[in-house]
C-alpha cells in the first residue's frame, strides 16, 4: 500500500519562496538559528576546557549542521 505525502510542506514553501519579504525573513532566520548552534557549541567546548577535560573536544566545533557528535 502508497499513500501520497502531505502537501502542506510543499504549499507552505511554495508561499515562503513565492514572496520576497517572507523569503528574506526566512533567510535571516537561518542566520539566527545557525548562529546560536555555533556559539552553543563553542560555549560547551569552552566549559569543558575551563572544567579542565584531558579531552580534544574540537571535533564538536568543527562540525557543521544541527546535529553534533559529540563523543559522550
Amino acid at each position: 500500500m502508497y499513500s501520497n505525502p502531505p502537501i502542506h510542506g510543499a504549499r507552505v514553501v511554495d508561499i515562503i519562496l513565492g514572496d520576497a519579504d517572507l523569503t528574506a525573513s526566512w533567510h535571516a532566520d537561518l542566520v539566527l538559528m545557525s548562529t546560536r548552534i555555533t556559539a552553543m557549541r563553542h560555549a560547551l567546548v569552552d566549559k569543558l576546557a575551563e572544567l579542565e577535560s584531558p579531552h580534544d573536544w574540537s571535533h564538536v566545533t568543527n562540525q557543521i549542521g544541527m546535529f553534533a557528535y559529540t563523543g559522550l
